[in-house]
């Protein structure tokens, strides 16, 4: 059976301030997407190093809406994700995202050391048969090249979309009026690239089963 393994890392993480309440945060919300994606996943989010977690996914439904969370999170630090699907040679531990292995790791992992070049947040799939793959690596880019030209509000209502929150909700999040974030969400094209992450699970999890 194919899996999807997601693993991540922080860039620069050393050059947090106040680290320790950063990883609680961050623990925090991984917790939270344990439970709110528990449906999807295998393997819960666990965190292997103080700057690197990982999970195990059944498909790819919930993956990018979780990671848009976690970007949230840890606003302004950049994050890589590299997200794998293939399968597992071990069993899957239901209770933590440890001591497994496989193809899905492999790949993950191979995937993640040539995303360390790249000091910014991007998002990589690797696939084994999906033709599809190349084309969204390369549309995956061009959102990270984008999301690195956004402030806070423009980030904040980024992530609002991609949770189907509504305008009044955003301002809640950003903690600016109404104008600006439309003002945010038009100049920054954030729709667009919430249409297109929303549409990359229909083309990849054909082969997820």
């Amino acid at each position: 059976m194919n899996v999807v393994c997601l693993i991540a890392d922080l860039v620069r993480s050393r050059d947090i301030e106040d680290r320790r309440n950063f990883q609680n945060e961050l623990k925090r919300q991984l917790d939270e997407l344990n439970a709110t994606s528990s449906k999807h996943l295998l393997s819960p989010y666990t965190i292997t190093l103080g700057d690197e977690f990982q999970a195990v996914y059944k498909d790819f439904m919930p993956v990018f809406t979780d990671i848009s969370q976690i970007i949230w999170v840890v606003y302004p630090t950049r994050i890589r994700f590299s997200l794998s699907l293939d399968i597992l040679s071990t069993d899957i531990n239901p209770n933590e995202s440890l001591g497994m292995d496989g193809p899905a790791f492999y790949s993950a992992r191979a995937q993640l050391n040539e995303l360390k070049s790249y000091e910014k947040t991007i998002i990589a799939v690797s696939t084994k048969e999906n033709k599809n793959a190349r084309l969204i690596n390369k549309g995956l880019v061009m959102f990270s090249n984008e999301y690195e030209t956004w402030n806070r509000t423009a980030v904040g209502c980024f992530i609002s979309l991609m949770r189907d929150k509504n305008i009044k909700d955003m301002e809640n999040i950003v903690n600016v009026k109404e104008r600006m974030v439309y003002k945010a969400i038009a100049n920054n094209h954030i729709k667009d690239y919430v249409d297109f992450l929303k549409l990359i699970p229909e083309f990849l999890d054909e082969n997820a089963k």
